[in-house]
């Protein structure tokens, strides 16, 4: 069997950490899971069928899985008063109940709600809705530590500012566009503070305009640049 002729994957930090562990002669080319979503202007009610009006919202989007800082971030709600917390994904198999239950026990449940999952065609104008997004991974292994989770490109993409655990790759990516705070991971009292610091920031235009800025750069439309420059580099490729 030939070599392969190209390597592509998704951080920088691992391919840094693949071009270590396979002795390769240059690091693979980055092509980030940035999706291709519509921005549009349309608006989901999300706030509306669960009764939050214009009170702070902060959204967890994606699966409920353990390892995602889930709990973690019911327990920092209760230092974030008056703010309600949306979970808009479907938990994973033998997850269920458990986030519902710490909040049930941190008598939360008024300001901790799900949602259904929905479609990717839907997704932007759920998440317009929110004053943060989360991306709260834990430290809990090497996957973690160099992952860029989609939602955070798809927060920045519906002009949502960020708080993100302060794991490698997350931070660089929140620190370099201005997009949001870092927090360590695992530790409630710190989520809670940058929650507070974020949702304090809701009318400050600066912080929207810089996650505007952001949304220009971290699109489809560039990552895609970078996938056909590997194509049109493979031996065989026309010129």
């Amino acid at each position: 069997m030939g070599r392969c002729a190209a390597a592509i994957t998704v951080s920088d930090g691992i391919a840094r950490r693949l071009q270590s562990l396979y002795g390769l002669r240059r690091p693979p080319t980055v092509v980030r899971n940035v999706p291709e979503l519509d921005g549009g202007r349309a608006r989901a009610g999300l706030r509306e069928r669960l009764g939050i009006g214009d009170a702070a919202l902060v959204l967890h989007q994606g699966a409920l899985a353990p390892g995602r800082g889930c709990e973690i971030l019911v327990s920092a709600m209760a230092d974030v008063p008056d703010a309600h917390l949306v979970f808009l994904g479907t938990p994973w198999p033998g997850y269920e109940g458990i986030v519902e239950g710490l909040a049930e026990r941190l008598g939360l449940r008024d300001r901790v709600h799900w949602a259904p999952a929905v479609p990717a065609s839907e997704l932007l104008a759920h998440t317009r809705e929110a004053d943060v997004g989360v991306a709260l991974l834990e430290d809990t292994c090497e996957n973690h530590r160099l992952a860029l989770p989609n939602k955070v490109f798809e927060y920045v993409a519906a002009g949502v500012p960020v708080v993100a655990s302060q794991l490698p790759e997350l931070q660089r990516l929140v620190e370099r566009h201005e997009i949001g705070w870092t927090a360590p991971p695992g530790e409630p009292a710190e989520i809670a503070a940058r929650l507070r610091t974020a949702l304090a920031a809701r009318s400050n235009g600066g912080v929207r305009d810089r996650v505007r800025v952001a949304a220009g750069t971290l699109q489809w439309a560039t990552e895609r640049e970078q996938l056909l420059r590997v194509y049109r580099e493979l031996p065989g490729a026309d010129g």
